[in-house]
């Protein structure tokens, strides 16, 4: 017999989620009728029927005033005319993110009706998304599935059961690659947002092969993200640094990814991490910066992962520290006050000494401004840059991250890469991943809760705070987002 599985998110509009959802419908086709409830017409092609529902859309793009109870009967209703006996299961896509401030209600009300939950989490308002945070409880005595061990491990401390928790990460797809074309370009495949520390790809820049170029492919859309963008632009014509930006605005990315002597990638956060994935299908090297809650998971299923470093040390003369101080000590006050938490200039401070190394900063903790100064420093100073080689050797000339990764050793890296990768994250054992939990859900009731104390503890170390997520350090007021 064949599942009912109905998908319920916010919207269908490109991106991340978007992305999973449509390859869930393409793994379970062979064992799974689907179905999508979404918020709003979808802006991609769906195939399976939908429906629009929308009083769970955003907030801001809400035009009803329906309760809570009103619009779990809608849901219920728009299923039944796809399926007479309703879905078997009701799969949801990052219900606890805020988004909606009726959405976990719903939810509970759905699960009150004995209907199959599944809600899996991509992204978490704890983890610096006070705007979409609320006292109000999640969802207990359903079933959770996650893309990564490091949440994972956060959602058992926090008070769910393996039996009510499941390890789902993505599917991968071959990226597309064209042939014979000059390969020139040190990658970075992504949209300029500050998170993804665009200003250490352009510090980057002083290092690579003669004759490249680091190359950004895609602008930012939010304010925010589009001020501090076109700073570096300007930054980078000013300090004639060779960086190009908006490749994917005018060039084909087949033709970009084949363009790549290497990929990399800086970004400071990072949900699955597809970015270090991804360029091993393309036959590429990939290196920069290793986020270690994230790339864990791929460490332990024998990708190699050797050409990364953990953060790049600078010496504190080469920034104004006082104005550092200054400015994260007001944003991790203003993060913690958005989550209802109290802290005191000396507690700030007394956090804010456990990013110090033997008078080094990593340079992620920088804001634009502050990044700036350093490739000023290292532009202008001799010294100064003499310094930072011998404390960051990844970066001195002919080494390896200078030649681009290139000769027979690093080829058979790339090789064995590219087969654990398309074995591990095929679309065939994305669906058998999904078949199990399925099961699961189906087949165990699970007594399980949530505790968000702990939840938002996980979530507000210190050394999780970067001046990057934070738009008050960009000139904004606001805190950590």
């Amino acid at each position: 017999m064949r599942l009912r599985v109905l998908f319920i998110h916010y919207h269908l509009r490109p991106g991340g989620v978007t992305r999973v959802i449509l390859d869930q419908i393409k793994a379970i086709k062979e064992f799974a009728d689907t179905a999508i409830i979404i918020g709003e017409e979808p802006q991609v092609r769906v195939n399976c029927p939908y429906r629009v529902v929308s009083p769970i859309s955003y907030d801001r793009d809400r035009r009803d005033n329906l309760k809570p109870t009103e619009i779990a009967e809608l849901i219920i209703k728009e299923a039944q005319s796809i399926w007479s006996g309703g879905p078997d299961i009701i799969h949801v896509h990052n219900p606890t993110l805020g988004k909606n401030k009726d959405f976990l209600e719903v939810l509970f009300l759905l699960e009150e009706k004995n209907r199959s939950l599944l809600l899996q989490i991509h992204d978490f308002a704890e983890d610096g998304r006070p705007g979409g945070y609320s006292s109000h409880p999640y969802p207990h005595d359903v079933h959770y599935a996650v893309i990564n061990s490091r949440d994972y491990g956060i959602l058992l401390k926090s008070g769910l059961q393996e039996d009510g928790l499941h390890y789902l990460p993505n599917a991968i797809h071959p990226l597309p690659i064209s042939d014979n074309i000059k390969r020139d370009l040190y990658l970075y495949p992504v949209r300029a947002i500050r998170r993804k520390n665009v200003g250490e790809a352009i510090l980057l820049s002083l290092f690579i092969k003669e004759g490249c170029h680091v190359g950004i492919t895609l602008e930012p859309t939010s304010r925010i993200d589009t001020v501090c963008y076109k700073n570096w632009i300007h930054f980078s014509r000013e300090r004639e640094l060779r960086v190009k930006y908006a490749l994917g605005l005018s060039n084909k990315f087949e033709d970009i990814v084949s363009r790549a002597l290497l990929f990399i990638t800086t970004s400071v956060k990072e949900g699955f991490g597809f970015s270090f994935l991804e360029p091993w299908t393309a036959m590429r090297m990939v290196s920069g910066r290793l986020i270690p809650d994230v790339c864990s998971d791929f460490i332990e299923k024998n990708i190699i992962l050797d050409f990364f470093y953990n953060s790049i040390k600078i010496p504190l003369e080469m920034i104004d520290v006082s104005s550092f101080e200054n400015i994260w000590i007001d944003c991790y006050k203003n993060i913690l006050a958005a989550y209802g938490i109290k802290c005191s200039d000396v507690e700030a401070r007394e956090a804010l000494s456990d990013l110090y190394v033997e008078d080094t900063l990593d340079y992620s903790y920088l804001n634009e401004e502050l990044q700036m100064e350093v490739i000023e420093n290292l532009q202008k100073n001799k010294k100064k840059l003499e310094k930072f080689l011998d404390l960051n050797p990844f970066f001195k000339k002919n080494s390896d991250f200078n030649n681009g990764y290139t000769g027979d050793v690093f080829d058979e890296v790339v090789k064995h890469n590219r087969e654990v990768v398309l074995k591990e994250y095929s679309i065939e054992k994305y669906s058998r991943r999904l078949r199990d939990i399925y099961e699961n859900v189906l087949n165990y009731r699970v007594s399980q809760s949530i505790n968000k104390k702990k939840l938002l503890d996980a979530f507000l170390k210190p050394e999780n705070q970067y001046l990057l997520l934070c738009e008050k350090s960009a000139g904004l007021n606001s805190s950590f987002a």
